[in-house]
């Protein structure tokens, strides 16, 4: 027989129970909460506004942008790509197979043939950081952000393309200070001519392809990172995604896998795409859906954005809701 505090202590679970998966409502994710609850609180993300949470969508469903009928209206990018040209970017000609998934790769899609597809208007420019490095063969440089924008921004001193090494060598990884310099300097006719500005009307973006932290290649698997580094690392992450988002320039960190712990490179990307413009985002560089995965990134921003399938809901909401993979 049930004891009297045992019957209490039941009542307070069936009337949360009652409020909420009462009658009238849906929980289409399982969780026991009513799905409007969810919306509501911040639970459950709604993308396209029909009351239904982003997660119980089927993703069996085609991407609307693969293939896509009608090609995307007045779309124009910038896109300035930014090699890491260190050693380990040598390593099984990763450097050059990543250049080749982005740009040209005779036989297959890369990113900017596939966004040419789409009837995207492309400006590109593919640097190293400083003229040091990068030897590789199949690779057609336009130049380094060095020669090309400079190596500091004069009003902001944490900004210098050049700082904290003894030559050029340890300076093709300063990839946080030349993601500064570019989205800073193309916006500004007193700093450079007129030839290398951002487009008006276009999407500024700027690609950096890395397997290193953002100032000088530290990590925290490196001493000398541990002591010296790590103050340089955030600072110049922060300041280069205070330029872009200042720009409004978006950022694709893409990230290559290193034989070092890569949790601090990661988090470091992570911050500068998080407080860059909107639409940024890191990128897995050795992902077999890479360049898909970049195409969708930039076809999502605002200046591309589209909705091809004619549902009503803009492309990169269909992604969001999982109606495509």
């Amino acid at each position: 027989m049930a004891k009297k505090h045992d019957f209490v202590l039941l009542i307070p679970l069936v009337v949360l129970a009652m409020t909420t998966i009462g009658y009238g409502t849906t929980d289409c994710n399982n969780n026991g909460i009513d799905d409007a609850v969810d919306i509501s609180g911040g639970y459950s993300n709604d993308c396209n506004g029909n009351g239904i949470p982003d997660e119980c969508y089927s993703n069996s469903v085609p991407c609307p942008l693969l293939p896509c009928d009608s090609q995307l209206n007045d779309c124009t990018v910038d896109l300035v790509v930014v090699f890491d040209t260190s050693g380990s970017m040598d390593t099984n000609d990763r450097g050059e197979e990543i250049y080749k998934k982005i740009v040209f790769d005779p036989g297959t899609d890369s990113v900017l043939e596939t966004l040419q597809d789409y009837g995207v208007n492309l400006n590109v420019e593919v640097l190293k950081i400083v003229n040091y490095g990068g030897d590789w063969s199949g690779v057609d440089w336009d130049g380094n952000v060095l020669s090309r924008y400079g190596r500091y921004i004069p009003e902001m001193e944490e900004i210098d393309l050049l700082s904290g090494g003894n030559g050029l060598d340890w300076n093709t990884e300063n990839w946080g200070a030349a993601t500064a310099v570019i989205a800073e300097y193309k916006n500004r006719p007193d700093l450079v001519s007129d030839t290398n500005l951002w487009k008006p009307g276009a999407l500024h973006a700027i690609a950096v392809v890395t397997d290193e932290g953002p100032f000088r290649g530290g990590n925290e698997d490196n001493v000398w990172h541990v002591e010296h580094n790590d103050w340089y690392d955030e600072n110049i992450v922060r300041v280069a995604a205070s330029v872009a988002k200042s720009n409004d320039v978006v950022v694709f960190p893409i990230l290559l896998s290193n034989t070092q712990n890569q949790h601090g490179i990661e988090s470091f990307a992570q911050s500068l795409a998080q407080n860059s413009a909107p639409g940024s985002i890191v990128l897995d560089g050795e992902s077999s859906n890479f360049v898909m995965n970049m195409v969708n990134a930039i076809l999502a921003t605002q200046p591309c954005e589209n909705d091809c399938n004619n549902n009503g809901i803009l492309d990169s909401c269909d992604i969001a809701v999982k109606q495509c993979e």
